[in-house]
């Protein structure tokens, strides 16, 4: 009988000290966890900033080719979000770079950057007000 009541205060501990806490999630690994990539938008003052800098961008005009030919920011590579090719042409570019992204007004330039964002690139930013807020400044 005191072996029982022994056998029972010992399981008693060792359940007691070995519960986890329910409320404070343990992470057991991670290998799986990775950051969180969010769209970023800039002023066209910022992109103008930056593209002068030492850390400049891959800057890319998703417009049509008629909206590139008559008018583009200079150093720019086209690459129309409208056309069938959009993904494959995006799906080349190494997805490590910095990307500065354009159109006319940032509708479709912002679109672009979820999708790049969505292929795996890291670090993409849409222009604000894209090309009309360019010409203007």
């Amino acid at each position: 009988m005191l072996e029982m009541k022994y056998l029972l205060f010992i399981s008693v501990l060792f359940f007691a000290f070995c519960k986890t806490d329910n409320t404070t999630p343990t992470i057991t690994s991670t290998d799986n966890i990775t950051e969180k990539v969010v769209r970023k938008d800039i002023s066209v003052t910022e992109a103008h900033d930056w593209l002068k800098s030492d850390n400049a961008p891959i800057l890319i005009d998703v417009r049509t080719p008629k909206e590139y030919a008559e008018g583009h920011i200079a150093g720019s590579t086209m690459i129309d979000y409208q056309d069938a090719s959009f993904d494959d042409e995006i799906a080349k570019l190494d997805k490590d770079q910095t990307y500065l992204i354009y159109c006319r007004s940032g509708g479709r330039s912002g679109n672009a950057v979820h999708k790049m964002i969505g292929l795996g690139f890291t670090d993409v930013t849409n222009m604000e007000g894209g090309y009309n807020a360019w010409s203007t400044k």
